[in-house]
């Protein structure tokens, strides 16, 4: 018997215990623990009416998973549906489109709708210059005109080797996923851009 046991035991008052594995299809899918006050051994018929009790518990529990797990696909199944439907639509309405600004805001607005991500920046490359210039974004409402005019015209180098968008631009097809994000090695335009936003994750898409 482990300490955790002996302990949980003094804490309930309980004088005995029985753990019964719950088997189903052959896997161990749960346990459970039938305990009690002071008492006489436990026969061996009552153990055994136990752990009939127990095969029944546990075809119920597996049902129970399978269900659960069929509804869980079916919730997946509903969810993909309703976001390439709205995929669809969105691709119908920006098709028209010639402004990027307008594509973006209609881009954005969805996307802040269905994951409720509302902030972009978008950057075009100059592989002869190795740098990346913005061609279109959309601003916190904190962020002054000086700032956003700056933040505008700065590019961001690509020749700086801890920069998030160099890290997209290298990883090309891959994306660039920041859990975390931390200013000190990114080049000076993005630190600036990260402490302004006060950005904690983001995501970067070749």
């Amino acid at each position: 018997m482990s300490g955790h046991d002996r302990t949980l035991m003094g804490y309930l008052g309980f004088d005995w215990f029985l753990d019964i594995p719950m088997v189903a299809e052959g896997r161990v899918i749960g346990v459970i623990a039938f305990a009690g006050p002071a008492r006489q051994k436990l026969s061996k018929s009552e153990r055994d009416f136990l752990e009939r009790i127990t095969r029944q518990v546990s075809g119920s529990v597996q049902n129970r998973q399978l269900l659960k797990e069929v509804e869980s696909e079916r919730n997946t199944a509903r969810t993909l549906q309703q976001e390439t439907e709205g995929l669809n639509q969105l691709l119908k309405r920006i098709a028209p489109m010639e402004d990027l600004d307008e594509i973006m805001a209609e881009v954005i607005r969805f996307s802040e709708e269905a994951y409720d991500i509302g902030v972009y920046s978008l950057y075009s490359v100059d592989n002869e210059e190795k740098q990346m210039h913005a061609l279109s974004m959309n601003f916190p409402d904190h962020i002054s005109a000086e700032d956003r005019k700056h933040i505008m015209d700065t590019p961001i180098p690509l020749d700086f080797r801890g920069g998030a968008f160099t890290m997209a631009y290298r990883r090309s097809p891959r994306y660039s996923y920041y859990r975390t994000v931390n200013p000190a090695p990114l080049p000076s335009i993005e630190q600036f851009v990260t402490e302004k936003y006060g950005i904690t994750n983001m995501v970067v898409y070749p």
